[in-house]
Protein backbone atom coordinates (compact mmCIF):
# COMPACT_ATOMS: atom_id res chain seq x y z
CA UNK A 1 0.00 0.00 0.00
CA UNK A 2 1.42 3.38 -1.04
CA UNK A 3 0.91 6.99 0.00
CA UNK A 4 0.63 9.85 -2.49
CA UNK A 5 0.98 13.57 -1.75
CA UNK A 6 -0.51 16.15 -4.14
CA UNK A 7 0.71 19.77 -4.17
CA UNK A 8 -1.37 22.43 -5.91
CA UNK A 9 -2.48 26.04 -5.69
CA UNK A 10 -6.08 26.75 -4.58
CA UNK A 11 -7.24 23.20 -3.91
CA UNK A 12 -10.94 22.69 -4.74
CA UNK A 13 -11.40 26.36 -5.69
CA UNK A 14 -14.02 27.42 -8.23
CA UNK A 15 -11.62 30.20 -9.27
CA UNK A 16 -8.78 27.89 -10.24
CA UNK A 17 -9.27 24.97 -12.62
CA UNK A 18 -6.11 23.22 -11.43
CA UNK A 19 -7.30 23.35 -7.84
CA UNK A 20 -10.56 21.74 -8.85
CA UNK A 21 -8.74 19.19 -11.03
CA UNK A 22 -6.54 18.19 -8.06
CA UNK A 23 -9.62 17.61 -5.90
CA UNK A 24 -11.01 15.27 -8.57
CA UNK A 25 -7.70 13.42 -8.89
CA UNK A 26 -7.44 12.97 -5.12
CA UNK A 27 -10.86 11.32 -5.06
CA UNK A 28 -10.04 9.10 -8.04
CA UNK A 29 -6.57 8.03 -6.88
CA UNK A 30 -7.99 6.95 -3.52
CA UNK A 31 -10.15 4.37 -5.31
CA UNK A 32 -7.17 2.19 -6.29
CA UNK A 33 -6.66 -0.80 -4.01
CA UNK A 34 -2.88 -0.30 -3.88
CA UNK A 35 -3.19 3.32 -2.70
CA UNK A 36 -3.36 3.62 1.06
CA UNK A 37 -3.93 7.38 1.35
CA UNK A 38 -3.74 10.57 -0.70
CA UNK A 39 -2.66 13.78 1.03
CA UNK A 40 -2.85 17.37 -0.23
CA UNK A 41 -0.80 20.46 0.52
CA UNK A 42 -2.04 23.74 -0.91
CA UNK A 43 -1.96 27.52 -0.57
CA UNK A 44 -4.80 29.87 -1.48
CA UNK A 45 -4.22 32.89 -3.72
CA UNK A 46 -7.40 32.77 -5.80
CA UNK A 47 -8.66 36.06 -4.37
CA UNK A 48 -5.35 37.92 -4.79
CA UNK A 49 -4.34 40.59 -7.29
CA UNK A 50 -1.18 40.39 -9.41
CA UNK A 51 1.01 42.22 -6.93
CA UNK A 52 -0.07 39.95 -4.07
CA UNK A 53 0.54 36.86 -6.19
CA UNK A 54 4.05 38.08 -7.00
CA UNK A 55 4.98 38.39 -3.32
CA UNK A 56 2.83 35.57 -1.97
CA UNK A 57 4.65 32.72 -0.22
CA UNK A 58 1.59 30.50 0.15
CA UNK A 59 2.96 27.82 -2.18
CA UNK A 60 6.42 28.02 -0.66
CA UNK A 61 4.76 27.29 2.68
CA UNK A 62 2.79 24.44 1.10
CA UNK A 63 6.01 22.85 -0.16
CA UNK A 64 7.59 23.38 3.26
CA UNK A 65 4.70 21.47 4.84
CA UNK A 66 5.11 18.75 2.21
CA UNK A 67 8.78 18.37 3.15
CA UNK A 68 7.82 18.00 6.82
CA UNK A 69 5.28 15.35 5.85
CA UNK A 70 7.92 13.39 3.93
CA UNK A 71 10.09 13.30 7.04
CA UNK A 72 7.23 12.37 9.36
CA UNK A 73 5.39 9.67 7.38
CA UNK A 74 6.25 7.27 4.60
CA UNK A 75 5.23 9.24 1.48
CA UNK A 76 6.01 7.29 -1.71
CA UNK A 77 4.96 9.62 -4.52
CA UNK A 78 4.50 13.37 -4.88
CA UNK A 79 2.68 15.09 -7.74
CA UNK A 80 3.05 18.86 -8.15
CA UNK A 81 0.30 20.33 -10.32
CA UNK A 82 1.75 23.33 -12.13
CA UNK A 83 1.49 26.23 -12.97
CA UNK A 84 0.38 27.95 -9.79
CA UNK A 85 -1.62 31.18 -9.93
CA UNK A 86 1.01 32.51 -7.57
CA UNK A 87 4.29 33.40 -9.31
CA UNK A 88 6.79 34.29 -6.59
CA UNK A 89 10.25 33.15 -7.88
CA UNK A 90 11.07 31.93 -4.35
CA UNK A 91 9.31 28.74 -5.40
CA UNK A 92 12.45 27.71 -7.31
CA UNK A 93 14.48 27.41 -4.11
CA UNK A 94 11.69 25.54 -2.37
CA UNK A 95 11.31 23.12 -5.26
CA UNK A 96 15.04 22.42 -5.30
CA UNK A 97 14.87 21.63 -1.59
CA UNK A 98 11.84 19.42 -2.16
CA UNK A 99 13.69 17.48 -4.88
CA UNK A 100 16.68 17.03 -2.59
CA UNK A 101 14.55 15.73 0.29
CA UNK A 102 12.66 13.39 -2.06
CA UNK A 103 15.96 11.92 -3.25
CA UNK A 104 17.18 11.42 0.31
CA UNK A 105 13.94 9.71 1.42
CA UNK A 106 13.49 7.76 -1.85
CA UNK A 107 10.26 9.55 -2.82
CA UNK A 108 9.31 9.70 -6.52
CA UNK A 109 8.73 13.36 -7.46
CA UNK A 110 6.44 14.08 -10.42
CA UNK A 111 5.70 17.45 -12.00
CA UNK A 112 2.36 17.63 -13.82
CA UNK A 113 2.47 20.40 -16.44
CA UNK A 114 -0.83 21.94 -17.55
CA UNK A 115 0.48 24.90 -19.55
CA UNK A 116 3.78 25.49 -21.31
CA UNK A 117 3.52 26.61 -24.93
CA UNK A 118 1.54 29.77 -24.24
CA UNK A 119 3.28 30.53 -20.93
CA UNK A 120 5.44 33.66 -20.64
CA UNK A 121 9.22 33.35 -20.79
CA UNK A 122 9.81 33.55 -17.03
CA UNK A 123 7.13 30.94 -16.35
CA UNK A 124 8.73 28.64 -18.93
CA UNK A 125 12.10 29.00 -17.21
CA UNK A 126 10.51 27.96 -13.91
CA UNK A 127 8.86 24.96 -15.57
CA UNK A 128 12.16 23.97 -17.21
CA UNK A 129 13.84 24.04 -13.80
CA UNK A 130 11.11 21.96 -12.18
CA UNK A 131 11.16 19.41 -14.98
CA UNK A 132 14.94 18.97 -14.70
CA UNK A 133 14.59 18.41 -10.96
CA UNK A 134 11.74 15.89 -11.15
CA UNK A 135 11.79 12.14 -11.61
CA UNK A 136 8.66 12.17 -13.79
CA UNK A 137 7.05 14.79 -16.00
CA UNK A 138 3.40 14.50 -17.02
CA UNK A 139 2.18 16.42 -20.10
CA UNK A 140 -1.03 16.58 -22.09
CA UNK A 141 -0.01 17.14 -25.71
CA UNK A 142 2.70 16.36 -28.26
CA UNK A 143 3.89 19.97 -28.57
CA UNK A 144 4.65 20.22 -24.85
CA UNK A 145 6.27 16.78 -24.87
CA UNK A 146 8.54 17.80 -27.75
CA UNK A 147 9.49 21.06 -25.98
CA UNK A 148 10.36 19.31 -22.70
CA UNK A 149 11.60 15.95 -23.94
CA UNK A 150 15.31 16.71 -23.62
CA UNK A 151 14.86 18.41 -20.25
CA UNK A 152 12.85 15.69 -18.51
CA UNK A 153 14.30 12.51 -17.00
CA UNK A 154 11.17 10.62 -18.03
CA UNK A 155 8.07 12.07 -19.66
CA UNK A 156 4.56 10.63 -20.02
CA UNK A 157 1.15 11.63 -21.32
CA UNK A 158 -1.88 11.95 -19.10
CA UNK A 159 -5.18 13.27 -20.42
CA UNK A 160 -6.59 16.57 -19.27
CA UNK A 161 -10.18 16.33 -18.06
CA UNK A 162 -12.95 18.78 -17.39
CA UNK A 163 -13.97 19.72 -13.87
CA UNK A 164 -17.75 19.37 -14.24
CA UNK A 165 -19.52 16.14 -15.17
CA UNK A 166 -23.10 15.24 -16.20
CA UNK A 167 -25.22 13.45 -13.62
CA UNK A 168 -27.43 11.94 -16.32
CA UNK A 169 -27.30 11.00 -19.99
CA UNK A 170 -27.17 13.99 -22.34
CA UNK A 171 -30.26 14.26 -24.53
CA UNK A 172 -30.41 16.39 -27.73
CA UNK A 173 -34.10 16.97 -27.00
CA UNK A 174 -33.20 18.95 -23.85
CA UNK A 175 -31.01 21.41 -25.75
CA UNK A 176 -32.68 24.82 -26.03
CA UNK A 177 -30.54 26.54 -28.68
CA UNK A 178 -28.66 28.71 -26.18
CA UNK A 179 -24.93 29.51 -26.03
CA UNK A 180 -22.67 29.17 -22.98
CA UNK A 181 -19.32 30.60 -21.87
CA UNK A 182 -17.74 28.93 -18.85
CA UNK A 183 -14.61 29.85 -16.91
CA UNK A 184 -12.44 32.71 -15.76
CA UNK A 185 -12.11 35.92 -17.74
CA UNK A 186 -8.42 36.71 -18.20
CA UNK A 187 -5.74 37.46 -20.80
CA UNK A 188 -5.87 33.90 -22.15
CA UNK A 189 -9.45 34.39 -23.39
CA UNK A 190 -10.71 36.52 -26.29
CA UNK A 191 -13.59 37.61 -24.06
CA UNK A 192 -14.05 41.17 -25.27
CA UNK A 193 -13.83 39.96 -28.87
CA UNK A 194 -16.56 37.44 -28.08
CA UNK A 195 -18.85 40.16 -26.69
CA UNK A 196 -18.38 42.37 -29.76
CA UNK A 197 -19.08 39.48 -32.11
CA UNK A 198 -22.13 38.48 -30.07
CA UNK A 199 -23.56 42.00 -30.21
CA UNK A 200 -23.22 42.05 -34.00
CA UNK A 201 -24.52 38.51 -34.41
CA UNK A 202 -27.54 38.88 -32.10
CA UNK A 203 -28.92 42.27 -33.13
CA UNK A 204 -32.41 40.81 -33.41
CA UNK A 205 -32.30 39.23 -29.92
CA UNK A 206 -32.99 35.73 -31.22
CA UNK A 207 -30.39 33.94 -29.14
CA UNK A 208 -29.27 33.71 -25.53
CA UNK A 209 -25.76 33.60 -24.06
CA UNK A 210 -25.09 32.35 -20.52
CA UNK A 211 -21.79 33.41 -18.94
CA UNK A 212 -20.75 31.33 -15.93
CA UNK A 213 -17.67 32.68 -14.17
CA UNK A 214 -16.11 33.55 -10.84
CA UNK A 215 -14.34 36.60 -12.31
CA UNK A 216 -15.63 40.11 -11.66
CA UNK A 217 -16.82 41.26 -15.09
CA UNK A 218 -18.97 44.19 -13.95
CA UNK A 219 -16.79 46.61 -15.97
CA UNK A 220 -17.94 45.09 -19.26
CA UNK A 221 -21.44 46.67 -19.01
CA UNK A 222 -23.09 43.48 -20.20
CA UNK A 223 -26.56 44.86 -19.51
CA UNK A 224 -26.18 46.89 -22.71
CA UNK A 225 -25.66 43.77 -24.83
CA UNK A 226 -28.35 41.56 -26.28
CA UNK A 227 -29.65 38.61 -24.24
CA UNK A 228 -26.64 37.91 -22.03
CA UNK A 229 -27.12 36.55 -18.53
CA UNK A 230 -24.23 36.25 -16.07
CA UNK A 231 -24.02 33.65 -13.29
CA UNK A 232 -21.34 33.94 -10.59
CA UNK A 233 -19.78 31.15 -8.53
CA UNK A 234 -22.36 28.48 -9.28
CA UNK A 235 -22.26 25.03 -7.73
CA UNK A 236 -21.15 22.14 -9.94
CA UNK A 237 -24.75 20.92 -10.05
CA UNK A 238 -26.01 24.27 -11.38
CA UNK A 239 -23.18 24.48 -13.93
CA UNK A 240 -24.12 20.99 -15.13
CA UNK A 241 -27.75 22.08 -15.53
CA UNK A 242 -26.80 25.02 -17.73
CA UNK A 243 -24.43 22.93 -19.85
CA UNK A 244 -27.05 20.22 -20.31
CA UNK A 245 -29.50 22.69 -21.82
CA UNK A 246 -26.97 24.62 -23.94
CA UNK A 247 -26.60 23.73 -27.61
CA UNK A 248 -23.41 25.72 -28.23
CA UNK A 249 -20.30 26.52 -26.19
CA UNK A 250 -18.07 29.48 -27.03
CA UNK A 251 -14.47 28.64 -26.11
CA UNK A 252 -12.39 31.72 -27.08
CA UNK A 253 -8.98 30.44 -25.94
CA UNK A 254 -5.91 32.43 -27.02
CA UNK A 255 -4.00 31.53 -29.14
CA UNK A 256 -5.94 28.31 -29.82
CA UNK A 257 -7.87 25.50 -28.21
CA UNK A 258 -5.74 22.40 -27.59
CA UNK A 259 -6.17 19.00 -25.95
CA UNK A 260 -4.92 20.60 -22.73
CA UNK A 261 -8.05 22.74 -22.39
CA UNK A 262 -10.40 21.46 -19.69
CA UNK A 263 -13.29 23.80 -20.55
CA UNK A 264 -13.43 22.34 -24.06
CA UNK A 265 -13.58 18.83 -22.57
CA UNK A 266 -16.47 19.90 -20.31
CA UNK A 267 -18.38 21.38 -23.23
CA UNK A 268 -17.89 18.24 -25.33
CA UNK A 269 -18.92 15.96 -22.47
CA UNK A 270 -22.22 17.87 -22.25
CA UNK A 271 -22.78 17.55 -26.00
CA UNK A 272 -22.17 21.19 -26.91
CA UNK A 273 -21.21 22.27 -30.42
CA UNK A 274 -18.00 24.19 -29.73
CA UNK A 275 -16.98 27.49 -31.33
CA UNK A 276 -13.41 28.84 -31.29
CA UNK A 277 -10.00 28.68 -32.93
CA UNK A 278 -8.73 25.09 -32.66
CA UNK A 279 -5.28 23.56 -32.97
CA UNK A 280 -4.55 21.31 -35.93
CA UNK A 281 -4.82 18.23 -33.74
CA UNK A 282 -8.50 19.04 -33.07
CA UNK A 283 -9.51 20.72 -36.33
CA UNK A 284 -10.85 17.48 -37.85
CA UNK A 285 -13.53 17.02 -35.18
CA UNK A 286 -17.00 17.29 -36.66
CA UNK A 287 -18.74 18.95 -33.69
CA UNK A 288 -16.58 22.09 -33.70
CA UNK A 289 -16.95 25.40 -35.53
CA UNK A 290 -13.30 26.27 -36.18
CA UNK A 291 -12.83 30.00 -36.81
CA UNK A 292 -9.60 31.34 -38.31
CA UNK A 293 -9.10 33.97 -35.62
CA UNK A 294 -10.99 36.07 -33.10
CA UNK A 295 -11.56 39.20 -35.15
CA UNK A 296 -15.10 40.51 -35.44
CA UNK A 297 -15.94 39.13 -38.88
CA UNK A 298 -14.51 35.64 -38.32
CA UNK A 299 -16.10 35.34 -34.89
CA UNK A 300 -19.50 36.55 -36.08
CA UNK A 301 -19.43 34.20 -39.06
CA UNK A 302 -18.64 31.30 -36.76
CA UNK A 303 -21.71 32.05 -34.65
CA UNK A 304 -23.86 32.33 -37.78
CA UNK A 305 -22.53 29.02 -39.10
CA UNK A 306 -23.42 27.34 -35.83
CA UNK A 307 -27.08 28.41 -35.78
CA UNK A 308 -27.52 27.63 -39.47
CA UNK A 309 -26.82 23.94 -38.97
CA UNK A 310 -29.81 21.75 -39.77
CA UNK A 311 -31.74 20.14 -36.92
CA UNK A 312 -30.63 16.68 -38.04
CA UNK A 313 -26.99 17.80 -38.17
CA UNK A 314 -27.19 19.38 -34.72
CA UNK A 315 -28.47 16.13 -33.21
CA UNK A 316 -25.64 14.17 -34.84
CA UNK A 317 -23.02 16.66 -33.65
CA UNK A 318 -24.37 16.69 -30.09
CA UNK A 319 -23.99 12.91 -29.98
CA UNK A 320 -20.52 13.12 -31.53
CA UNK A 321 -19.42 15.71 -28.96
CA UNK A 322 -20.65 13.55 -26.08
CA UNK A 323 -18.84 10.51 -27.48
CA UNK A 324 -15.59 12.50 -27.69
CA UNK A 325 -15.99 13.91 -24.18
CA UNK A 326 -16.60 10.48 -22.68
CA UNK A 327 -13.09 9.41 -23.74
CA UNK A 328 -11.64 11.79 -21.15
CA UNK A 329 -12.98 10.36 -17.93
CA UNK A 330 -11.53 11.21 -14.53
CA UNK A 331 -11.03 7.52 -13.74
CA UNK A 332 -9.00 6.97 -16.90
CA UNK A 333 -6.68 9.92 -16.19
CA UNK A 334 -6.09 8.68 -12.65
CA UNK A 335 -5.34 5.23 -14.08
CA UNK A 336 -2.78 6.73 -16.46
CA UNK A 337 -0.95 8.32 -13.52
CA UNK A 338 -1.03 5.16 -11.40
CA UNK A 339 0.26 3.00 -14.25
CA UNK A 340 3.23 5.33 -14.70
CA UNK A 341 4.00 5.08 -10.98
CA UNK A 342 3.78 1.30 -11.18
CA UNK A 343 6.32 1.26 -14.01
CA UNK A 344 8.65 3.73 -12.31
CA UNK A 345 8.95 1.88 -9.04
CA UNK A 346 7.53 -1.10 -7.18
CA UNK A 347 3.95 -0.08 -6.46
Amino acid sequence: MKKILLICNNYDSTRDGLGKYTKIMKEELQKFSDVEEVFVETGYTDDSNKIKMLFSIEMSKAIHRAIKKIKQININYIIVEYPFQEYNPLIILQYKLLASVCKRYKVILAISIHEYVRAKKLRKLVIDFMVRNSDITFVTDKITKKALNKKAKTIFYRDMIGTVFPNKEISPSEKDGSFIYFGLVNRSKAFNEMLKAWDEFNKENKYHLKIITSSDISDYNLEKLNNIKVFYNLSEEKVAEHFSSSTYAIVPIIPEITTANGTFKVAALFGCICIGHFSKTLSNLDFIIDIDNYDLVAFKNGLIKAVNLSSENKIALIKSATSFGNKYSKSNTAKQVIEVFRKKAVF
